[in-house]
């Protein structure tokens, strides 16, 4: 059954006929039996929605097949782009619980794809095809052929955006594959190489890559995520990450990305119209707050560097004193500042999730940002202020796109983020 918040997003998109289907998960379950021929289907737990209004949407499920737990994600489009749909019941597939891997309603303008069928990642099947698999494998990776009989353990997947799996086999070190449509490839390869390991830095090496299936491969990292109550209760470790942020700035790799501050100003921009499309009142909250801070964005100095472009503590793994950085997908020349918002953002909406207060959360922020101006000056409070509310902002569509359950009070509450940050406000933890 639809929530209200889901349904006024469908009444006020006609153009979607599928839309209501795919954001009801007995709908889509009730779809998936008629279209697959299998009654066994028993519920559907939507995960990720990537939604375009008027145009498409696209939402990943965990569907239940009789005693199993298989992936899935659907797209629906609109009425005068249905031919999408049809080309893809024309693509290869790999057969699984749900019958064909690529199921399609036309009356209803959907595409149903059974993992590990992907419409971008096209060489996600390729990992699943039984026998075929291993020298797929010693072709991605040569120099590590215990790994050829490796089965991906799947650790992220964002459908066709990027697969990350875990390879790992008796006879030597595991890895991490990654998988992308191929007219990413050349950038996240370049992404990949461009930074190197560094006085108080780690980053993870490259050991293999392979343009014919997308593919780029690095070493496993051993170590743990800090949580924010050990960021917030231990200085040393806040300064060892602010080191490994600030080396990463000071070097100068080859990257084709460049965030000028136009770019930064279309990206939160971008946010609030998403937000609008979930609803007015979110919408017209989030373009007040966008004017208040775009000012402080295109009056600073944009003084570029190699930034990582979503630096959070999620992408630090602590192990001893090494701290490795992960995933550099959206990493390019821009302002530090998009870096020093980021984290102090990502402190904020664990801060929201209950981790810790947020009066502590933006002391710790505070803490971290001046840890990294004692190594990388100047200071500039006003940018990473204006850069933390930024981030916010471009968050704050995130609890609809990962289906949180009650998802209007969860932008809500980032919203209100966004006004502490914007005034200052501090409190006692």
């Amino acid at each position: 059954m639809l929530s209200p918040a889901d349904a006024a997003i469908v009444e006020r998109d006609r153009r979607l006929p599928g839309l209501r289907t795919l954001l009801d998960p007995d709908a889509f379950c009730e779809s998936l039996r008629r279209i697959s021929h299998t009654p066994d289907i028993r519920s559907a737990r939507p995960r990720y929605v990537r939604y375009k209004p008027g145009t498409s949407c696209l939402v990943a499920y965990d569907v239940t097949v009789g005693d199993q737990t298989v992936g899935a994600y659907a797209r629906c489009h609109a009425g005068d782009q249905l031919v999408k749909v049809s080309n893809a019941r024309l693509r290869v597939e790999v057969m699984g619980p749900l019958g064909h891997g690529l199921l399609a309603d036309l009356d209803a303008g959907i595409a149903v794809f059974a993992f590990p069928n992907d419409y971008e990642i096209k060489s996600l099947r390729k990992l699943f095809e039984g026998e075929r698999t291993p020298r797929r494998l010693r072709r991605m990776l040569p120099a590590h052929p215990h790994l050829q009989h490796a089965e991906p353990t799947i650790l992220r997947y964002k459908p066709e955006r990027r697969f990350v799996g875990k390879l790992e086999a008796d006879g030597g070190p595991p890895a991490v594959l990654r998988l992308y449509p191929e007219h990413k490839f050349a950038e996240m390869r370049e992404k990949a190489w461009a930074f190197k390991c560094a006085e108080g830095l780690h980053i993870p090496r490259v050991v293999g890559d392979s343009e014919r299936y997308a593919a780029i491969a690095h070493e496993w990292v051993e170590g743990e995520t800090p949580s924010a109550r050990t960021l917030a209760s231990d200085p040393a470790l806040l300064d060892r990450i602010a080191h490994a942020l600030a080396a990463m700035h000071r070097q100068r790799p080859r990257l084709s990305t460049m965030y000028s501050v136009s770019d930064y100003c279309r990206g939160v921009g971008g946010a609030c119209e998403a937000l609008e499309a979930l609803g007015d009142d979110l919408g017209r909250r989030a373009t007040r707050q966008w004017d208040l801070i775009r000012g402080h964005v295109t009056e600073q100095p944009w003084r570029p560097r190699a930034v990582h472009g979503d630096f959070t503590a999620d992408q630090v793994l602590i192990h001893g004193d090494r701290a490795t950085v992960l995933d550099f997908d959206r990493s390019g020349y821009g302002h530090p500042a998009m870096d020093l918002g980021a984290f102090s953002a990502g402190l904020i909406i664990r801060a929201i999730a209950g981790e810790i207060s947020i009066g502590l959360a933006l002391e710790t922020a505070a803490r971290f940002t001046e840890a990294y101006w004692h190594e990388n000056g100047p200071e500039d409070h006003a940018g990473v202020r204006a850069c933390t509310a930024g981030a916010l902002l471009m968050t704050a569509p995130e609890p609809f796109r990962h289906r949180v359950e009650d998802w209007p009070a969860a932008t809500v509450a980032l919203l209100d983020s966004v006004d502490r940050v914007l005034a200052e406000e501090t409190v006692d933890a």
